[in-house]
């Protein structure tokens, strides 16, 4: 029993040893395998290496024989031509320089204007004379409408008193607005400015406002018009107009747009009218002519339906500036127009004159009139007729 645990012990040691040899050699072969795969890839490397250097020798040797070649060609060639040169310099001929075109700064703004110019289709004028100077005729509609069609976006700032520089009038009006597209400031004398805005939004934004100030200096805003003169304001302005107890699904301002275009152009709603928040009435911002009539209804009835049907819509009228219409002026009415009392005076001080030069005038012909009587009489009584003989 003894013997047979003897050779199964010896057995099993003899196994474990043929097996850690095994292993023993594997990792060897493995060792030598990767150091020869090593040696492989070096010798790989060195021989590209040896490659890459070869060919660019090749390509260097190659490019340096191009470089003498074409030194010898030029060399020949600018023999050659010197050779051609001296035997007949009169037959090359140079070739002219391109044309270069030079564009002035008044061609250029001839060209922007070009560009930027809406066509417009006008009728002919008429061409006359006027007291002796040349004449023009233009159609009414074509000055008023067609031609004032590419300002309706323009306003016209005045300073009451002195007006600041142009660069600081810009700056703080850009600061003072927000717009949400371009505006041009151009000087137009020594107390207005234009103001052109690109859309209608920005327009009533800034026309609404009605005054700004800008470096201490008060400017006023007003609407351009085709007839606009500086020594006149218009009378045309922005005001509020109610309309009371509007039934409720009147306000719409397309509707309000037609039932007040007979008062003024709607420019916009107040919030509580276009979001319904206020059923009292409605609040609408007009365009509004001072030197029209002004309304207290208007009447909201039915086309091909009973002339009686419908309602009489009351329209009140909200903080109507004076307009004085001697001369041309908002802020005051003709009664308390201090122009106006000044041209009154004026004129009755020359209807005084006149009326005292009228009355001096008679006087002196009266005696006049006495001197000549007295003068005839004295010459009657200084005559003697000749007696005769």
């Amino acid at each position: 029993m003894q013997n047979s645990d003897a050779n199964t012990e010896a057995h099993l040691h003899n196994v474990v040893n043929e097996q850690i040899s095994r292993v023993i050699e594997s990792s060897k072969q493995v060792s030598n395998h990767s150091h020869k795969h090593k040696e492989g890839l070096k010798e790989q490397i060195n021989e590209t290496n040896q490659q890459g250097e070869t060919s660019r020798f090749q390509q260097d040797k190659n490019h340096v024989n191009n470089n003498l070649a074409q030194n010898n060609g030029k060399q020949s060639n600018s023999q050659q031509q010197g050779q051609d040169q001296n035997n007949s310099k009169q037959e090359i001929v140079p070739e002219p320089a391109p044309f270069t075109i030079v564009q002035s700064f008044a061609a250029r703004l001839r060209y922007n204007q070009s560009k930027n110019e809406i066509p417009i289709t006008l009728d002919s004028p008429l061409h006359t004379t006027r007291q002796g100077l040349p004449a023009v005729l233009l159609d009414e509609n074509d000055y008023n409408v067609k031609l004032a069609e590419s300002c309706k976006h323009t306003l016209v700032g005045k300073f009451t008193n002195t007006m600041p520089k142009m660069e600081i009038i810009r700056k703080s009006f850009t600061l003072q607005t927000q717009l949400t597209g371009g505006v041009k400031i151009t000087h137009f004398n020594a107390r207005h400015v234009y103001i052109d805005l690109d859309n209608e939004f920005d327009y009533v934004t800034v026309w609404t406002k009605q005054r700004m100030s800008i470096e201490g200096q008060l400017m006023r805003i007003q609407a351009w018009t085709p007839d606009f003169t500086p020594e006149e304001e218009t009378p045309i302005v922005p005001i509020w107009v109610a309309l009371p107890e509007l039934p409720w699904h009147c306000y719409n301002k397309v509707l309000l747009t037609t039932v007040l275009s007979s008062i003024g152009k709607v420019l916009y709603l107040d919030s509580p009218s276009s979001q319904k928040t206020r059923g009292s009435m409605a609040r609408v911002k007009i365009q509004f002519d001072l030197t029209k009539e002004r309304p207290p209804h208007i009447w909201m009835g039915f086309k091909n339906s009973d002339p009686n049907k419908g309602r009489w819509q009351r329209i009140q009228y909200e903080v109507i500036p004076d307009y004085c219409m001697y001369c041309k002026h908002q802020g005051h009415m003709d009664n308390v127009c201090t122009i106006k009392r000044r041209d009154d005076e004026f004129k009755r001080r020359k209807e005084k004159e006149a009326e005292k030069k009228n009355k001096n005038k008679s006087a002196r012909a009266k005696l006049t009139v006495q001197d000549n009587g007295k003068s005839r009489i004295n010459n009657d009584s200084r005559f003697t007729p000749q007696m005769s003989p």
